[in-house]
């Protein structure tokens, strides 16, 4: 199917990709995988860019202006389930039934370097200038040994997203600390007929609970993972964080029971219902949710509150990355497709129009971020570079945050104490990541 931007489209869906032992070779048997021509570069990507959002108008614009720069080359995408792009590029290794570009979250970064599924790209960004390469932000995950396997089309800050309309009407600000965040969502929830936080820790949708955690344990100055790989995640902060949560719900009742065990897509739908205030959330989906809300720059952004008034838990930054498969035959057409995503003035244009975070220093400082409309993407680049979080995703993270939730899922229903809890998912994930 070709789009109205020249885009020959794919789609894989989810129910399709949910079924057990899928084999690459018979997506293209079935025709859903596309064939291989010299011209052509193969991308999968989670965002459609046949989709009406103002994320999926922004790639499909990005992937135009590419096609129109490089006429030889066509751009063929394929949608594919964000979570389910990892394990099916991992089967598509074995099978060599690569594209040619692939878009990678930066927790899955190591597990799909240590299965050798990605090329280095260091030939190529050695032929780039060196103000060019200075320009880049890059993310440690992407690099391993000395060599680079991706680069970052897009980064975000993890933080809360907030309702300021909602928060204003009941008569409260921002809070600054955990304390505020507990006793404001409280109030919200109780007297308001709204959610006051929209926290959930599903382990079978359990990104934004997990990314929360990540960053407010490493506030009381826990980890997840010990130098030798072994879960890190019974130690005191993450007790601290567990009795928390539990207050959160029972203490405070900030958030209802059937939220605190919900996961990441239901939490943010409620955001952006505007059925509830605040949300933890990457700063990438601001312009995707006030498109949902209605409620322009009223629906905003803040950092991750701490233990103490006006200290900030540090900065989880996350990103999706661009790789090239290590067996992809279109390596030189697939860089051309990287070097342009990933140039000032791609970054400029994504950043004006969906705010994204661009990955150039350049473009950071331009003005196309003084704007009332981008003040949130100003404070979560200034909350970035203060107090960066620096964590190393283990080759696992999908089994970490699924035994993490799990246990935090025990803690809210009462059925562990958190010491309890968070020691058995300790002993889960040692024995599962063997």
């Amino acid at each position: 199917m070709q789009n109205k931007n020249g885009l020959i489209m794919k789609r894989v869906s989810r129910r399709t990709l949910m079924k057990g032992g899928l084999a690459l070779s018979a997506l293209a048997a079935d025709g859903i995988m596309p064939a291989f021509a010299q011209s052509t570069v193969k991308l999968w990507t989670f965002i459609d860019p046949a989709d009406s959002s103002v994320r999926a108008k922004t790639l499909a614009h990005v992937l135009s202006e590419f096609q129109k720069a490089n006429p030889g080359i066509t751009v063929e995408p394929t949608v594919i389930q964000w979570d389910q792009i990892p394990q099916i590029l991992l089967r598509a290794h074995m099978t060599g039934d690569v594209p040619d570009v692939v878009m990678i979250y930066s927790p899955s970064f190591k597990a799909m370097i240590a299965a050798e599924a990605l090329a280095p790209i260091d030939s190529y960004i050695g032929q780039m200038s060196a103000s060019d390469k200075s320009d880049m932000i890059t993310l440690p995950v992407g690099r391993s040994q000395g060599m680079t396997f991706g680069l970052p089309w897009e980064l975000r800050v993890i933080g809360l997203a907030y309702n300021n309309k909602l928060l204003r009407e009941a008569g409260f600000k921002r809070p600054e600390d955990l304390t505020e965040l507990a006793t404001t969502t409280a109030q919200l929830t109780q007297k308001h007929n709204i959610t006051g936080l929209a926290l959930g820790f599903n382990p079978s949708d359990p990104a934004a609970g997990m990314e929360w955690c990540t960053s407010t344990v490493a506030g009381f100055g826990g980890k997840l993972i010990n130098d030798d790989g072994t879960g890190a995640f019974n130690s005191e902060p993450w007790v601290q964080v567990a009795n928390y949560v539990h207050d959160l719900v029972h203490k405070y009742k900030s958030i209802p029971m059937d939220v605190a065990l919900s996961g990441d897509a239901a939490t943010q739908q409620l955001a952006e219902a505007n059925r509830a205030v605040f949300c933890p959330t990457g700063s990438h989906v601001i312009s995707l949710m006030r498109e949902k809300t209605q409620i322009g720059n009223d629906l905003t952004w803040m950092p991750m509150p701490g233990s103490k008034k006006g200290d900030w838990s540090p900065a989880l930054v996350e990103g999706w990355n661009l790789a090239i498969p290590a067996k992809a035959e279109n390596k030189d057409a697939a860089w051309k497709l990287i070097e342009h995503w990933t140039s000032p003035a791609t970054q400029l244009y994504q950043c004006q129009a969906a705010a994204y975070m661009p990955m150039r220093v350049s473009v950071t400082k331009d003005q196309v971020l003084q704007g009332e409309d981008k003040a949130f993407l100003r404070e979560a680049i200034a909350y970035a570079q203060q107090k960066p979080l620096d964590i190393a995703w283990p080759e696992n993270s999908d089994i970490l945050f699924n035994v993490i939730s799990s246990s935090l899922e025990d803690v809210i229903l009462d059925k562990q104490k958190p010491e309890e809890a968070l020691t058995a998912a300790v002993a889960a994930y040692n024995s599962k990541s063997r």
